[in-house]
């Protein structure tokens, strides 16, 4: 059972670049997020229920202008998919999760794919 992420709050997103087979890294390829082209023609990278990326594609590089991680399957999406893509991108990216209705907080921030994160006390 995965510890789900029960509230998403994105802080900062400056420029953040993704490969898109650095989406699809993990060898369960059950867990291999959808690709579906909205009406905008921003491209959506669903991972599981709710939890998704969304951008701009060019040359199989998200330009990433919303991540939401959260509901049921969003702890394992998180470490098994957005957690290693972030950890090879490129840009800005801060958030804070919390997980399980307020068990525990993170504190998200990746730098050019230095990737770190911190527990908040409240």
């Amino acid at each position: 059972m995965s510890y789900n992420c029960t509230n998403w709050k994105t802080k900062k997103l400056d420029t953040l670049l993704i490969c898109v087979e650095d989406l699809y890294m993990h060898d369960r390829k059950d867990w291999h997020p959808t690709r579906n082209i909205l009406v905008n023609g921003q491209t959506k990278f669903t991972i599981c229920e709710e939890s998704y990326l969304v951008g701009d594609v060019e040359f199989e590089v998200l330009s990433v202008k919303e991540i939401v991680i959260r509901g049921e399957g969003s702890g394992t999406a998180y470490d098994w998919i957005i957690k290693p893509a972030l950890q090879k991108s490129r840009g800005v990216f801060r958030a804070v999760a919390i997980w399980e209705g307020g068990d525990s907080i993170t504190r998200i921030n990746v730098n050019d794919g230095v990737f770190t994160e911190e527990e908040v006390e409240l």
